[in-house]
Formats: C-alpha cells, structure tokens, sequence
C-alpha cells in the first residue's frame, strides 16, 4: 500500500489570538480622524484588534502624549504619532500580524 510521506502542516484548531494595537486620539482633532482612517484600512486588511483611548481622559496620557496625537501603540510600545506615513504603518502591522513584511 502507498503512503504518502510528505511532511503536513501542522494546523491547530484553536485559533490564534488577534494582536491588539491602542489607539491614542482625542475629541476635535483632523488629524486623529485621518490616522483613524488609515489605521481602519490595515485593520481590515490583517484582522487586528483597535482599542481608542482618549488621551484627555487620562491625566498621565495627556502630559505624555500633549500633542502628539494621535499614536498608534502595541503592549506600550509607540510604533507612530502626528502624522505618519501609512506604507510605515502598513509594514509595521503586517509584521505585528505575523506576515512577513
């Protein structure tokens, strides 16, 4: 009887948990909403999570950030602020997503 031997990727029926990126922003803010739109369009594309705070809601967030918003983070991490170039974006995110850039 033929067996086949070749080697079969090994596929686990749990699924993988989605990376989650923070989204700092605020209220009345152009720019927040042009980040938002960007950071929207890679999250549909890879299929990550997005949680928006309002850094004016947060005292420490505010002095940290000030103007700087709005920022893109992952676990802590600044990957981008103000105003960013979404190709950079785009690759840092599909990294995150576990795709080779």
């Amino acid at each position: 009887m033929w067996q086949d031997a070749s080697p079969r990727p090994y596929r686990s029926a749990v699924a993988e948990p989605k990376p989650v990126v923070e989204f700092l922003t605020r209220q009345n803010c152009p720019l927040c909403d042009d980040g938002w739109d960007d950071l929207d369009k890679w999250r549909r594309r890879y299929g990550f999570e997005v949680t928006t705070v309002d850094v004016d809601g947060d005292v420490d967030l505010q002095r940290r950030y000030g103007h700087r918003v709005p920022v893109v983070r992952h676990a802590g991490e600044t990957l981008v602020w103000g105003r960013w170039k979404s190709r950079e974006l785009g690759r840092l995110l599909k990294t995150l997503a576990g795709r080779e850039p």
